[in-house]
């Protein structure tokens, strides 16, 4: 090209899409970022910190208090009882799947195999005597008992994050979802750990996400 001489209309094109693929191409910080959301729709399981035991339910009822479908903490990661999938408190549109849950949300987790939701009451749980934890209701939808407030124990976290620590508060009752080793049941269940509501917020109150089907950021 001589001197002084303009460049070629096609040459300007070929550096102008050249910049928009290099420009387009997506940071690996933030995609790793997006990928440790917990996002709506995800369906996942939930472990105890100190127990490492995994939230679970199926179709055995309480044979005292309210007589709902039990929920315990079981020791095996491989059972597929343990899936839970998460959602909003009315299914608004705003909460569609891939959007991020904000820490300090109020949420919903159904029960993948019995689409029971996770549920608490005032009734007693059969060994600590605390409160109850069941899973109610009819194709995902119950009532207020259902709902939990998502609290991450690190206040700096903006949103959910799998594999931290997180608890979750029930609305209703204020009672936090706690799990403890020297609560374990007996034949039918053995193996099985009671899952309670404790007004007390303590370390057997600690839940981190662990395998599941996550959703990409939206």
């Amino acid at each position: 090209m001589q001197k002084g001489a303009k460049s070629s209309p096609l040459l300007l094109l070929f550096f102008h899409l050249l910049f928009l693929v290099v420009s387009s191409i997506p940071n690996n910080d933030q995609v790793e970022e997006d990928w440790n959301l917990v996002t709506y729709g995800s369906v996942i399981k939930l472990v105890h910190q100190s127990t490492g035991y995994r939230l679970h339910s199926h179709e055995i009822v309480y044979g005292t208090g309210s007589g709902q479908q039990s929920v315990t903490a079981y020791p095996f990661g491989g059972d597929n009882n343990s899936f839970w999938l998460t959602k909003g408190v009315h299914n608004e549109t705003l909460l569609s799947q891939g959007n991020p849950i904000p820490c300090g949300s109020f949420i919903r987790l159904e029960h993948l195999n019995t689409r029971k939701n996770l549920h608490s009451h005032l009734p007693k749980s059969p060994i600590s005597g605390n409160l109850e934890v069941s899973a109610f209701g009819v194709d995902g939808e119950g009532d207020s008992g259902d709902v939990f407030q998502l609290i991450c124990a690190d206040n700096r976290m903006k949103e959910w994050k799998r594999n931290e620590a997180l608890y979750l508060k029930h609305v209703d009752t204020q009672a936090f979802l706690c799990t403890n080793l020297k609560y374990a049941y007996p034949d039918p269940i053995e193996g099985h750990l009671e899952v309670s509501g404790n007004k007390k917020k303590s370390a057997d109150c600690l839940w981190k996400t662990d395998d599941g089907f996550f959703f990409m950021k939206a």
